[in-house]
């Protein structure tokens, strides 16, 4: 079952492409021309086909997630965290201080980065527990152009230092689902924020092309299959965006989420580390 998927995958681009062209090559049989239809009757086959549309993007995003949750890396980053969790358990007590500690470290680490740029020293500026001593820089009336703009780019940087908030480490951050440069333990979207974010954009989407197909038909130059092959065509392209937003999806999953648990795990481990390190000293 994992060589089907892997190969569906790796050759889904191939699908779409064949599928594309097929599509484009049919058109020469068909023309494209207003429905007639009145205004309402146009409202309800859009709002139907938009729904469809809608139905088949989501439970194709969905597809995608579980596909990225077999995936046997995915499996295998899960399976380490989980086995992480049960190895704090004994000392999880701790958890909390550590999470703040690393905090600390992290908005002092982006703090300094932030000051020494423009030759500010951090212990000038912040208290060891983070808190500003509101430095402020006076610049005197007699100082040249040059002089002046130093010192406002260091006051510039001081006052931005100041502003810096990331989100906290905690232990529930670390435990269950759910990076940015300047926020290191804001640890990204869980599987749900995502469908529910991508679904918004979804639904504008459908709604346009439902209303376009309901405005719109197709005629043969003979036979009578004009609605069949029309309804057809709308779900053939709506299949080509689900299986675009079911790579995505898969993709947020290997991606993003595995990345997400990796991070989680290289704090358990420091954890870990630092506790056992503090326990052989004691001993």
């Amino acid at each position: 079952m994992n060589d089907v998927k892997k190969f569906l995958f790796k050759n889904i681009g191939f699908f779409l492409i064949a599928v594309v062209s097929a599509l484009y090559i049919l058109k020469g049989l068909y023309t494209l021309a207003e429905s007639g239809k009145t205004v309402m009757q146009i409202i309800g086959d859009g709002a139907i086909s938009a729904s469809v549309g809608f139905i088949i993007g989501h439970l194709m995003r969905q597809t995608g997630i579980s596909y990225g949750n077999d995936d046997l890396e995915v499996i295998k980053t899960k399976s380490l965290h989980a086995r992480l969790l049960d190895k704090i358990s004994p000392y999880v007590n701790k958890l909390d201080e550590f999470c703040k500690e690393q905090t600390l470290l992290a908005s002092t680490s982006i703090r300094q980065r932030i000051l020494s740029r423009k030759g500010v020293m951090y212990e000038d500026c912040f208290y060891p527990d983070g808190t500003s001593k509101m430095l402020r820089i006076t610049i005197p009336s007699d100082a040249s152009r040059e002089e002046k703009r130093v010192l406002k780019a260091k006051m510039r940087a001081i006052k931005k230092a100041e502003k810096v908030k990331i989100t906290p480490l905690t232990p529930e951050s670390l435990s269950v689902e759910g990076t940015n440069y300047n926020d290191p333990y804001d640890f990204g979207r869980t599987q749900g924020q995502y469908l529910r974010r991508k679904s918004g954009g979804d639904i504008i989407a459908k709604l346009f092309f439902g209303l376009l197909f309901g405005y719109y038909a197709i005629f043969l130059t003979e036979g009578n299959t004009d609605s069949i092959i029309w309804a057809s065509l709308q779900i053939a392209i709506y299949l080509i965006f689900g299986a675009t937003q079911m790579m995505q999806s898969y993709m947020f999953v290997k991606s993003e989420c595995n990345a997400r648990t990796m991070r989680k795990i290289d704090e358990l481990q420091k954890f870990i580390n630092q506790y056992e390190l503090a326990e052989e000293n004691d001993g």
